[in-house]
């Protein structure tokens, strides 16, 4: 769970987050998790994923197994 990385071809990418602005990268201690879901049961969040905002809006958690789900989805 990041919000950059190299891509299979090795270039790197990013998304950054910003703030409300659309101009200042969101830094700690802001915090971002992983939630999937939907109806009927709702979305709920991904154990294990909540992590903290590094520098200039990026982050990197950890590695997450979602039962159910291929790897990159």
């Amino acid at each position: 769970m990041a919000n950059y990385g190299t891509s299979p071809d090795g270039q790197p990418w990013s998304a950054p987050i910003y703030n409300v602005d659309g101009v200042t990268p969101i830094t700690a201690p802001y915090e971002v998790s992983l939630s999937v879901g939907g109806a009927p049961n709702g979305v709920l969040p991904v154990a294990g994923s909540t992590t903290m905002f590094g520098q200039n809006g990026l982050f990197s958690g950890p590695t997450l197994t979602i039962a159910g789900e291929p790897p990159g989805t």
